[in-house]
């Protein structure tokens, strides 16, 4: 479904999550990228939340650089997860905390801690969502599609600029 058609479905809370499907040695990035996918057994390498702000979509999510707020239209593709609402007040009192390339590898042991200050994606949602499932990108997504959520791929609106 394309962005301006869905956006009007997203709520503050809900999952939205990625995939990456570029070759395996574009990039480092690229690289460890897939490498996430490989050991996660998973289509998806990110997740994240997203927070309705003065009429628009952003993304509350953890990457390289801490856990920050951006436009979700400067982050499409992905997929949206329709979930509960979360506490804002909460996702937002961690924005700014770095993230952990330890933590990311942490998390496919199921060995993250949400209380030492760094932070990988799926740890960080797992968290604002209080989900009881490994810090997995797919864990995550798989978690809450078994709760009743549906899944809906969103695809750059092509007819306007983002």
């Amino acid at each position: 479904m394309n962005y301006a058609t869905q956006r009007r479905r997203i709520k503050s809370g809900d999952i939205l999550a990625w995939t990456h499907r570029t070759g395996w040695f574009k990039s480092w990035y690229d690289f460890k990228i897939n490498l996430v996918r490989l050991f996660t057994r998973s289509e998806y390498s990110h997740v994240a939340v997203a927070v309705l702000l003065a009429g628009r979509v952003f993304v509350l999510e953890s990457v390289t650089g801490g856990i920050r707020l951006m436009p979700l239209s400067k982050l499409l593709p992905c997929y949206h997860v329709a979930y509960k609402p979360m506490d804002v007040d909460r996702a937002m009192s961690v924005c700014g905390e770095p993230y952990s390339e330890l933590e990311a590898v942490l998390g496919q042991f199921n060995k993250t801690s949400d209380t030492n200050g760094v932070w990988q994606c799926s740890e960080f949602v797992r968290w604002v969502h209080q989900l009881p499932c490994p810090a997995t990108p797919s864990a995550v997504v798989e978690y809450a599609l078994a709760q009743g959520s549906s899944l809906v791929e969103i695809s750059p609106d092509l007819s306007r600029k983002a």
